[in-house]
């Protein structure tokens, strides 16, 4: 009887072992990946802050698809802080500035369809007032502005 006693105690033992290990493993990595895109999240911010002061029209136009891409990608693993009105937000904006890229080089109707994909997450935006003209104008705000404040080309 003891011998089952002892051998039911280890098994138990090693099940909650085991559960409790995989649980903390489970949110470890959980933790390690949004570290990652969070990174990730940084540098293509970094980068697209740089192209828009510094870059040219075509260096401008890679970033912001970049961070579009980022987006896409970022949208199936939302969290607290990347929800989905902050997605379409940068979304938006990120299809407004190309718009403006795209009517620069003479490209109009493909600036207006790239406008049309910027108002189309109006929706999911959240704002009291969502249209082009509202969004353009944001743009150039914050692109004059800059994100915090600093005055940027």
């Amino acid at each position: 009887m003891k011998i089952l006693l002892r051998a039911t105690v280890l098994l138990v033992t090693l099940a909650i072992g085991a559960a409790a290990g995989y649980w903390y493993a489970a949110k470890y990595a959980e933790a390690r990946n949004f570290a990652f895109d969070m990174a990730e999240v940084g540098y293509y911010a970094s980068f697209m802050s740089i192209q828009m002061r510094e870059g040219t029209d075509a260096t401008r136009e890679e970033a912001i698809r970049g961070h579009l891409a980022l987006i896409e990608k970022r949208k199936a693993h939302t969290s607290p802080l990347f929800t989905e009105k902050i997605a379409a937000t940068d979304s938006a904006l990120g299809y407004a500035r190309l718009s403006a890229l795209a009517k620069k080089r003479g490209a109009d109707q493909e600036a207006q369809q790239l406008l049309n994909r910027a108002v189309s997450f109006c929706p999911q935006m959240g704002w009291a007032e969502c249209g082009s003209e509202k969004i353009i104008s944001f743009v150039q705000q914050l692109d004059k502005q800059g994100i915090f404040g600093e005055a940027t080309k």
